[in-house]
């Protein structure tokens, strides 16, 4: 199984590409710890919040877990920008992605990835009928590869191709961490000067072996290195602003896999026409 816990498969296959540089790579320094920028504080949860009802007696992991799933079923268009930092004794890299998703399977996905080895970019384009993928690495003409989506598949078949291929929003990841049960620890604080619900759990190994088997999209498997993670929550809109992966049970003093962030995501802004075809297709 691989070692990269919710990677996208474009990250992961910039990464194989670099994979020679990297053993000329210097020994990395210490493990990497969070900069944990919580300060744990009630919130004021007024009649202006829809989650006015719940306070710090009442609050329920697996719940607001339900509620953030709930929100997000109902989004045909999304536009947001993924940032991921994988840290590793070996191999340690940085990316940056944007992520655009339309109905009927269209979609768009650039990512850049950054490593000691070098820098490459994957792109993804789907028009719901044809999806094409570019590869970019240093020294080398871009790597293109086009294939027709289905027509006659179902829509979760079609989903789940796009999915694979790291076209998908938070919900997968998300449905992935309900699905493995953990025990949620709910704080609420302020984050980065922003009202948040912080959930911590450390992780079932068995729950988390056998979960990493199932046929769900490589991008939102776990693995067997997490031990525990943390999901931090708007406190209004309940979107899943930052993730963290770490390989103790107890995030405080655990040393920090992965740490990604869904940033400045627009929910629901229907796209042109004229927009669509620009965004939803591959130009050479």
């Amino acid at each position: 199984m691989s070692k990269w816990i919710f990677l996208t498969t474009p990250c992961l296959a910039c990464l194989i590409f670099l994979a020679a540089g990297a053993l000329s790579r210097p020994v990395r320094g210490p493990a990497a710890t969070a900069q944990d920028s919580f300060r744990a504080q009630p919130l004021p949860l007024d009649q202006a919040n829809p989650h006015a009802d719940l306070d710090g007696a009442s609050l329920d992991g697996a719940g607001l877990i339900d509620r953030l799933l709930a929100s997000l079923r109902d989004v045909r268009w999304l536009n947001v920008a993924i940032w991921q930092r994988w840290h590793d004794r070996s191999d340690a890299y940085e990316s940056e992605a944007r992520l655009a998703l339309g109905p009927d399977q269209c979609a768009r996905l650039t990512t850049t990835v950054y490593s000691a080895a070098g820098t490459c970019r994957f792109l993804v384009v789907s028009d719901g009928r044809a999806l094409a993928e570019v590869f970019e690495r240093p020294g080398a003409p871009p790597h293109v590869v086009g294939t027709y989506l289905p027509a006659s598949a179902p829509p979760a078949l079609r989903e789940q191709i796009l999915r694979k291929r790291g076209c998908a929003g938070p919900q997968a990841l998300v449905a992935a961490l309900r699905d493995l049960h953990p025990a949620w620890r709910v704080q609420t604080g302020v984050w980065r000067e922003r009202p948040v619900f912080r959930l911590e759990a450390a992780l079932d190994a068995a729950q988390v072996a056998a979960h990493a088997q199932a046929p769900v999209p490589s991008a939102a498997r776990p693995n067997l290195a997490a031990h525990s993670c943390r999901l931090y929550l708007d406190a209004v809109s309940l979107w899943p602003a930052r993730l963290e992966w770490y390989r103790g049970v107890e995030p405080r003093p655990a040393e920090l896999l992965l740490e990604m962030e869904f940033r400045d995501p627009e929910l629901n802004r229907a796209l042109t026409r004229e927009e669509c075809a620009r965004l939803f297709s591959y130009q050479p």
